[in-house]
């Protein structure tokens, strides 16, 4: 089975867990990822891991298989099972969450390129504050190759964690992100990502490379209404249709607070702010049901590998058959948004969760 490294807060080697009952390992293309660990509860697993919650210490985890992936230990916990004894449950985030460790707290206003934008989010919070608050850079956190995105934006925060911010905008204009570990020089790495089409990976049961499927769609709204400041009459609203306006018994619409996007004291013109408030309108949008049509599966171990024949955000083809869950047979274009990988007694296991794209 895979093994998994301790490192302390300078990043050195501190212990290495390869005794656990098992290792769930989760990354997304939207969000921050996480882990788990359940493993003996001895002397050498307490001592590497109690740290974080005795002496607040930071530990991290990595992967043993792919040093660039790495895990901030958040939460230990000391369990106790008929079966398996004395135990400890370690959890926590894959490193994308360090960008959860920073508030935009100060009005951000961004209207050009997308991947331009939300480098200098994450430049300005983590890197090269222009508040000049010192304390806000972390050293070994550094940009890295642009993916040449052409796709403008035009968008305000203030208030919002870093990680969340770029989660909504990585959900409505459909890229991704990713925080890299360079373990030569101990520095983590973000970037921008986006997907790659590969239609020669095809997931199917006919082709015995997909054990399950689960496909699920369910109702959204198609009308957002971001309601921003002033009073009464006076109140400024966005309104986002989200294919083409719909009327009657089809329209369903959902209500945004959207008062944090300010006209900076009217600085703005009316058609300015509008158009912020339907950005957000559509931010809020899918950042809520972005994940309304998706495909949860399982792959064979045999079949194509993560890391090797497919990516985090790639879009593949998989197949639902006819019967497995009471429809047609289905071919559908699918984004790769998460992977769930298992290390246990059974071996691995690998299950992404694919969303529809068109096409």
């Amino acid at each position: 089975m895979n093994q998994f490294l301790v490192l302390n807060e300078n990043y050195e080697l501190e212990a290495i867990i390869d005794n656990y009952k098992s290792v769930i390992w989760t990354e997304r293309f939207y969000e921050n990822g996480d882990f788990e660990i359940y493993c003996p509860n001895n002397s050498y697993n307490y001592n590497a891991l109690s740290m974080v919650t005795v002496w607040n210490i930071p530990r991290f985890i990595m992967r043993a298989d792919d040093h660039t992936k790495v895990g901030i230990i958040t939460d230990v916990q000391y369990v106790h099972s008929v079966d398996d004894g004395d135990m400890i449950i370690c959890k926590g985030f894959t490193d994308d969450y360090l960008l959860h460790y920073r508030v935009i707290y100060e009005q951000s206003t961004y209207v050009g390129n997308y991947e331009y934008a939300v480098r200098h989010m994450v430049r300005n919070a983590l890197i090269d504050s222009e508040s000049h608050i010192t304390a806000r850079q972390m050293s070994n956190f550094k940009l890295g190759a642009w993916a040449t995105i052409n796709d403008n934006v035009q968008l305000q925060f203030q208030g919002d964690y870093l990680d969340e911010a770029i989660s909504k905008l990585s959900k409505e204009r459909g890229y991704g992100y990713q925080v890299d570990f360079d373990p030569e020089n101990n520095d983590f790495v973000f970037k921008v990502l986006k997907s790659m089409v590969r239609p020669e990976i095809i997931f199917s049961t006919a082709l015995d490379n997909l054990l399950s499927s689960e496909y699920n769609i369910g109702s959204v709204p198609n009308t957002v209404y971001a309601i921003g400041e002033g009073t009464g009459a006076n109140k400024y609203v966005g309104i986002y249709d989200v294919y083409t306006s719909q009327s009657g018994i089809n329209r369903k619409e959902y209500y945004v607070n959207a008062e944090k996007v300010s006209t900076n004291a009217e600085s703005f013109n009316a058609l300015t702010y509008e158009n912020l408030l339907r950005n957000r309108a559509k931010e809020s949008f899918w950042d809520k049901f972005k994940n309304n049509e998706t495909t949860k599966s399982s792959v064979a171990p045999n079949s194509y590998k993560l890391g090797i024949d497919y990516w985090l955000g790639d879009v593949v083809k998989v197949v639902i058959d006819a019967g497995d869950q009471g429809h047609e047979k289905k071919v559908l274009s699918q984004k790769i948004i998460e992977t769930v990988e298992c290390w246990d007694e059974n071996g691995y296991t690998c299950e992404p969760t694919f969303e529809a794209v068109e096409g």
